[in-house]
């Protein structure tokens, strides 16, 4: 008995497909019985499902944004609510994570998932996912030194 399914985000970036990079490989439970799990995370949210999970293989078609200026209002708001969470769990930033840690991100999506295959908007997103990775550090950061 199937308690929820994995749903492929198919995600759209300031008018492009991506099909390569981060976007590439998510897939995120979107469809399951209420009671088989619990919603965690205040930002980019997990299902945690008990149960059996099985994956629907029609994708979910993801406008991300259709502008730069929207995804770099989303990214800043995001990247606070995402060190705020992570400053209440107990974690903590450095200045070695601050510099490193975007840096890896970047390649980890441009390099290694291939992210450089889609192009200008594979280099974007990589640099922007990465802008993201970078504000959360910095922001947990200064939470600390406050």
């Amino acid at each position: 008995m199937t308690d929820a399914y994995y749903i492929k985000r198919e995600d759209t970036f300031v008018g492009k497909k991506l099909k390569f990079g981060e976007t590439a490989a998510n897939k995120f439970v979107r469809l399951a019985k209420r009671e088989s799990g619990a919603w965690s995370r205040p930002v980019h949210e997990t299902w945690k499902i008990d149960g059996n999970v099985n994956e629907l293989t029609a994708p979910l078609t993801h406008q991300s944004t259709v502008s730069i200026a929207e995804f770099v209002k989303k990214i800043d708001t995001y990247s606070t609510s995402n060190a705020e969470y992570l400053y209440k769990q107990g974690v903590r930033a450095s200045w070695w994570q601050i510099m490193v840690y975007p840096l890896a991100k970047f390649f980890k999506d441009y390099i290694i998932l291939q992210g450089f295959r889609d192009g200008t908007h594979g280099f974007v997103h990589a640099m922007m996912m990465s802008m993201h990775s970078f504000l959360t550090r910095a922001k947990l950061y200064f939470y600390e030194a406050s």
